[in-house]
């Protein structure tokens, strides 16, 4: 994922899926696909991103808005779209819903 060439697919419309938690090494997986996305206009202008988000304070969580991705998301300009929050079952020590932060580039 960090190493790809997007532009190669020639995709219109993507979608990227970031399945890891901001403190667990997902700020820095998306930051990487962001910069790349960067790179190329054409691409970026349609290009949507969703972030599984968590609603449970760990040790290295910070603030918790947008799923903990809220600071990820000022930084690169992105437009929250939707947020969905749907049941957990790939986590034991999160008991409620985990939110999927749906976004775009503005």
């Amino acid at each position: 994922a960090l190493e790809f060439d997007y532009s190669e697919l020639n995709l219109n419309t993507p979608v990227f899926f970031i399945g890891g938690l901001p403190q667990m090494g997902g700020e820095f997986l998306a930051t990487s696909i962001i910069e790349k996305l960067n790179l190329n206009t054409n691409l970026k202008k349609n290009t949507g991103i969703v972030f599984a988000g968590t609603n449970t304070k760990r040790q290295l969580s910070g603030n918790l808005s947008d799923g903990g991705w809220s600071s990820l998301i000022e930084t690169h300009q992105l437009d929250v779209i939707d947020t969905v929050s749907l049941p957990t079952v790939w986590t034991f020590d999160q008991h409620i819903e985990t939110p999927y932060i749906f976004t775009k580039f503005k």
